[in-house]
């Protein structure tokens, strides 16, 4: 009967800690896809660091720590199709200013996303011009009162 039970009790032991380490990867593989789909989503919508960290931060910029209802509101306006949630369990590890909980800092939500550090300028050659093609329609549209419609 004593062998048994440390048979199952073994079993057991080496069955669990299996799992734990398949989970641990499955979340690490997770976090990994999520952290690559931000920096893609970062990089596609904004042209630098300094505009993210306006748009999501406001006016604090990339010092503004955000709770997680500030953080999902942020990405959520800035077309963000996914949720927060991940990224705050990954980046929200900061003392909220004068609250309890912790909130996310957005130059770490922003580090590593391959944005430029600086504002681009026209004359930088990195932003690309309003092609001509559309500029005939553009300029048409201007004309028009607000919603194509004549008066």
């Amino acid at each position: 009967k004593d062998s048994t039970t440390r048979q199952r009790s073994s079993a057991v032991h080496s069955r669990y800690p299996h799992s734990a380490m398949e989970a641990a990867e499955r979340r690490t593989f997770s976090m990994a896809a999520e952290l690559e789909h931000l920096r893609q989503f970062m990089r596609e919508r904004f042209h630098s660091e300094p505009e993210a960290a306006s748009f999501i931060g406001g006016p604090s910029g990339p010092d503004a720590v955000l709770s997680f209802e500030e953080l999902a509101r942020a990405l959520r306006l800035s077309g963000y199709g996914r949720s927060a949630e991940p990224l705050f369990e990954r980046f929200g590890h900061t003392p909220l200013p004068g609250e309890t909980g912790v909130g996310v800092v957005v130059r770490d939500l922003l580090r590593d996303c391959g944005l430029p550090r600086e504002q681009l300028s026209a004359g930088s050659g990195l932003v690309r011009p309003f092609p001509e093609h559309l500029a005939s329609s553009r300029a048409a549209d201007a004309e028009q009162p607000f919603g194509g419609m004549q008066e």
